[in-house]
């Protein structure tokens, strides 16, 4: 979804040139800036790819042979 809408924020400033609200040069900033965000949000999505595939599904288990403190 959040790349859906930097891709609709880009047509819309190219929108916003075609209709002279914007010149070149303030689009071309503007686009830089949503091709940054792009790349964050892809980096993002890798990282929590990565770390759902690193994660375990065991369930530690304590070890019964180490003795129990009276505070437990």
């Amino acid at each position: 979804m959040a790349r859906g809408s930097v891709t609709e924020t880009m047509d819309h400033l190219i929108i916003a040139y075609d209709e002279k609200y914007l010149n070149e040069e303030e689009l071309n900033i503007e686009q830089e800036k949503c091709e940054m965000v792009f790349k964050l949000i892809n980096g993002f999505i890798s990282y929590l790819d990565k770390s759902k595939k690193g994660k375990s599904t065991t369930i530690k288990i304590p070890n019964p042979q180490l003795p129990i403190s009276k505070d437990e």
